[in-house]
């Protein structure tokens, strides 16, 4: 119809401004480690905290935690301009053998103090356990370790003796405990 023509013809000559999209933040967080361990073992590490985004995040406090491999942190690294980044050191520590996650939560507010939080899953790190040598293979040890004291009660502070006692319930003699 000519009204529909007259309308196309407007908009191609007088088209409708768009806005340009809102700058916003947008973090990204992402761990330099050895994903591999063997238990006992600790590793220094770190966290590198990017504003990928097309705006400043404001009031960035990252943590970053762990059960099972001793990170607790929390950072505060204030305002963070686009394409800005920042390290966070850290020691990954294999107690114990296993497969644990590692976790990080992102909060900050955008220019127009809105409240962002994210949580995520960064890396899982194993932890082996560390091999036997082969003596220690081939025979098998029983220890008994015990404290004893003839103290029943004692200050804050207050030294006293105690005795350590340890048996060797090993039944090859010519073994050797390490």
């Amino acid at each position: 119809s000519d009204e529909e023509i007259k309308a196309l013809y407007e908009q191609t000559l007088h088209p409708t401004p768009t806005q340009p999209p809102t700058p916003k933040p947008k973090l990204t967080l992402t761990i330099q480690t050895d994903t591999e361990l063997k238990e006992g073992e600790t590793r220094y590490s770190k966290l590198i905290v990017k504003n990928e985004g097309t705006a400043p995040a404001q009031n960035v406090v990252i943590t970053l935690f762990s059960q099972g491999l001793n990170i607790q942190i929390t950072e505060n690294l204030g305002i963070l301009q686009p394409q800005e980044s920042r390290e966070i050191p850290f020691y990954v520590e294999a107690k114990y053998s296993g497969q644990y996650k590692v976790f990080a939560k992102a909060e900050y507010t955008d220019g127009l103090n809105k409240y962002i939080e994210e949580t995520q899953e960064i890396i899982t790190v194993r932890a082996s356990e560390i091999p036997l040598i082969p003596s220690q293979q081939q025979e098998k040890g029983k220890l008994s370790i015990s404290l004893t004291t003839d103290v029943i009660r004692a200050k804050v502070g207050q030294e006293f003796a105690v005795t350590l006692s340890v048996v060797n319930y090993i039944t090859n003699p010519d073994a050797t405990l390490q």
